[in-house]
């Protein structure tokens, strides 16, 4: 399988379901600041919002923390195929 990532100085994927640290999904999406853009779509953040499940890529740069944010992890895989193709990572 090949996908692609960003490749800076931290990444991680993690996924959630119902909660994350005890907090419901939809607050933790709006204590983050996160917009639409880090969704692949807006049925994606909408589907997100209606099963409970996230799955999110993040990673760190000398800018900070970035994330990309999706409801299941093949359309996580999708959109960082999208944001990120000129960085391959190769998968077996």
């Amino acid at each position: 399988m090949k996908i692609m990532l960003p490749m800076h100085t931290g990444l991680s994927i993690e996924h959630y379901h119902g909660a994350i640290d005890g907090e419901a999904i939809a607050s933790w999406l709006q204590q983050l600041g996160a917009r639409l853009s880090d969704f692949p779509s807006e049925e994606a953040r909408t589907k997100t919002l209606e099963t409970d499940e996230l799955w999110v890529l993040q990673w760190q740069d000398d800018r900070g923390a970035h994330f990309l944010l999706a409801p299941t992890f093949g359309e996580l895989l999708a959109f960082s195929a999208m944001r990120f193709p000129d960085r391959l990572a190769t998968f077996s």
